[in-house]
């Protein structure tokens, strides 16, 4: 990936990426680096259009082959139907509140007995 990314800019951009994120990203204890477990690749996507973010991270969790991270967590309560009596209720009152949560899901916490299954090696 570093031959990709060559020794200019871009991996600079890519190494900034993490670096933001190290409020989210907890080390691993050497003690528990003797023990099984995966290793999440990861990969740059690259838009040089993009005005905002030109360089981002993109994690493999859908890989092939044996079952993947995305097929391994749970899945959740849909809350797709409740979508529409939020906006009624949101039409109830005078003032409503909205909110930018794009990057959210960096603080979601992974409970300790799975947290070997996230491992990833930042550049």
């Amino acid at each position: 990936m570093i031959n990709r990314l060559g020794n200019g800019e871009f991996l600079s951009d890519y190494q900034k990426v993490f670096r933001e994120r190290l409020y989210t990203i907890e080390r691993v204890p050497g003690s528990e680096l003797n023990t099984s477990c995966h290793y999440l690749s990861h990969r740059p996507v690259i838009k040089f259009e993009s005005r905002t973010t030109k360089i981002r991270s993109v994690f493999g969790v859908s890989e092939k082959g044996s079952p993947s991270l995305n097929v391994c967590l749970c899945k959740g309560t849909n809350l797709i139907e409740l979508i529409p009596d939020i906006i009624y209720r949101f039409r109830m009152y005078p003032i409503g509140l909205s909110a930018d949560i794009e990057k959210a899901f960096l603080i979601l916490s992974i409970a300790p007995k799975d947290r070997l299954s996230s491992i990833f090696l930042p550049l």
